[in-house]
């Protein structure tokens, strides 16, 4: 708790939670408790596996304000690729419509990160997030990838996406 406390008095607005997977955490709602009594802002990264009805309505009443939902292809098949975890695209949509079919007012991210893997299919990516209410849509870079490059758009690519794709993407 104290470090809460400092947090707020140095000016601290907002805390993500984010991981690994927080939700295999055993004590995250009582984390975004301890952030939310101490007049912070509460919002949580995840992969939607561990998101089920219970532990979002949990979450929401421990003032939980934002939920980050990572997807990283609008393809079921690639999204599950891409995160190495079979069915977790399917699962991770099943449980985010199922907690806004709750009702309880929440924000919801769609996450995903850029990669030479995906970046054609962003146009989709934003058809899905409207398919989901989404409030916001961020595409993120990714990190640590410089020396393999596994991920990491290579000239061309970037060429390619910024003749044949932002053009679309500003339009839609």
């Amino acid at each position: 708790n104290s470090l809460f406390i400092k947090l707020k008095k140095m000016g601290t607005e907002q805390i993500c939670v984010s991981g690994g997977e927080p939700l295999i955490y055993k004590d995250i709602v009582n984390l975004i408790k301890l952030i939310t009594k101490n007049g912070m802002k509460a919002s949580l990264n995840t992969n939607g596996w561990f998101l089920t009805a219970d532990k979002f309505k949990e979450l929401m009443a421990a003032g939980l304000l934002v939920v980050n939902l990572s997807i990283d292809s609008p393809i079921a098949k690639e999204h599950n690729k891409l995160r190495r975890l079979d069915g977790l695209f399917e699962k991770a949509v099943s449980q985010i419509k199922e907690c806004k079919n709750i009702g309880i007012p929440f924000k919801l991210s769609i996450r995903k990160v850029l990669s030479k893997h995906n970046y054609q299919c962003i146009s989709k990516m934003i058809e899905l997030a409207q398919n989901l209410n989404a409030d916001m849509l961020s595409i993120d870079m990714i990190e640590a990838d410089a020396q393999n490059k596994l991920f990491l758009l290579n000239t061309n690519e970037i060429i390619d996406f910024k003749r044949n794709y932002v053009p679309e993407l500003i339009n839609q």
